[in-house]
């Protein structure tokens, strides 16, 4: 299950580059529970925050990244 929800979201990461540039590919790697997706222009990373909810942080090579922040709903 955890192979297939990780090549679910590298489909989901690949399919959307072709909105987004972020450069090509290079290469991806699992740190913890988290996605690591690697182009030539820095890191796309992907964390589970629970069953229906994913933190995306788009690393840019040479560019300052902003603290981010998400507020739960009532469970």
């Amino acid at each position: 299950m955890r192979r297939s929800f990780i090549a679910a979201i590298l489909v989901a990461c690949l399919a959307s580059a072709a909105h987004a540039d972020f450069g090509e590919y290079l290469g991806h790697n699992l740190d913890g529970k988290t996605l690591v997706v690697h182009t030539d222009m820095g890191e796309l990373r992907i964390t589970p925050r629970d069953e229906a909810a994913l933190e995306v942080h788009y690393l840019e090579n040479d560019v300052k990244q902003l603290p981010s922040f998400a507020l739960a709903g009532e469970p």
